[in-house]
């Protein structure tokens, strides 16, 4: 008899490789040259696949789903949240990759409690969110279901070569856009009924769990301005997507821990900020760049923007080269340079900080 492994017990990476392996048995000859399947925010399509002029770009596809009470809860979040965050998580895929949004499939499972003007609010949340970044809902499905859930499909565009996650080059610096944590800060304050009357923040951080803000315009410019040779959103939290970039690039991916922008309400509510570094839901934009973009990028001097808001951006690490083992591969992981200017392994660090919770957040 055959050995049945549970997919959870696989592991999500794992069970995405050997599904996306599987359809190598239907197309011996692989997916056409200039097509990107799995393994990065987007998938990506060069117009010439369709019968285009190769000059003209590049479609970027994206899907991500959102089940209640495993992503979102209507205990701290409306309807109409849920709607906004549906999009924000999808957009934050086309940030990743430099892209435009262009168009959104919307698919919605119900279950047989969910009212009419349940799914409007969502609804709402949605074609609102879509009208802030120039998107359209062109279709979608509904269906009935055990849990409510809602997929979306989004479709984007890029002129220039999509920005990966397989791209980062030794030597090259590591940055993060804004501050960690808010999202984990804001539903922490929800869940714990927290008095926030008194915290200057707690509204900032509360809209960030509710309705998170994909950072397209700068995934835009760092594009246009070719100012980021890999780039992934944190989604996942810091330390998981950072792995993401050194496995895809065969690199070792250095992170000084110490420079990590975590929220200050970490500091004021004596939370652990390892929750800042792994719960994900920030969609904020890691990226490695040249040495030589410092002065372009150091905050607040940067200059990217034409509006008075700069981005803040925190160069927390480096990107080093792997060895080969003996078959002559490189594999690419984190290692985490502490204060002292010690170095651990990803998992040591984890250790060393008793956290049980993996370095990011569990799909399954």
């Amino acid at each position: 008899m055959a050995n049945v492994i549970n997919c959870k017990s696989l592991g999500e990476f794992n069970l995405i490789k050997h599904l996306t392996e599987l359809q190598k048995l239907s197309l011996p000859n692989g997916i056409p040259n200039g097509v990107m399947g799995p393994g990065d925010d987007c998938a990506i399509m060069p117009l010439a696949f369709f019968g285009a002029d190769s000059s003209k770009g590049f479609l970027l596809l994206s899907t991500d789903s959102m089940i209640e009470e495993k992503h979102f809860s209507f205990n701290y979040s409306s309807p109409y949240d849920v709607g906004k965050k549906l999009v924000a998580c999808n957009l934050s895929d086309i940030a990743a990759m430099a892209g435009t949004p262009k168009a959104m499939l919307i698919n919605l499972q119900l279950n047989d409690s969910t009212t009419v003007d349940l799914a409007h609010e969502i609804y709402k949340g949605i074609y609102d969110s879509c009208a802030d970044y120039g998107a359209y809902v062109i279709g979608g499905n509904t269906t009935i279901g055990k849990d409510l859930a809602l997929t979306a499909t989004i479709v984007g565009f890029s002129l220039l070569n999509p920005i990966l996650r397989s791209t980062a080059k030794a030597g090259e610096d590591l940055w993060v856009s804004n501050t960690l944590g808010r999202a984990f800060l804001g539903l922490h304050l929800l869940k714990n009924k927290i008095n926030s009357k008194d915290l200057a923040w707690a509204e900032e951080t509360i809209l960030a769990h509710k309705q998170p803000q994909p950072q397209l315009s700068l995934g835009q410019t760092l594009g246009s301005q070719n100012l980021a040779s890999a780039m992934i959103d944190i989604s996942d939290g810091l330390l998981q997507d950072a792995s993401h970039i050194a496995e895809s690039s065969s690199v070792e991916v250095e992170i000084f821990i110490d420079k990590v922008p975590v929220h200050p309400g970490y500091a004021k509510l004596l939370l652990n900020k390892m929750y800042a570094m792994t719960h994900g839901d920030d969609y904020e934009l890691l990226f490695t760049s040249s040495q030589t973009n410092r002065n372009k990028l150091e905050f607040p001097q940067n200059n990217l923007s034409a509006s008075e808001n700069r981005y803040n951006l925190t160069r927390i690490g480096t990107i080093k080269e792997t060895l080969k083992d003996q078959d002559l591969h490189t594999k690419g992981f984190v290692s985490i340079i502490s204060a002292d200017g010690s170095k651990r392994s990803l998992n040591e660090f984890l250790e060393l900080n008793k956290w049980n919770h993996g370095a990011g957040y569990a799909h399954f």
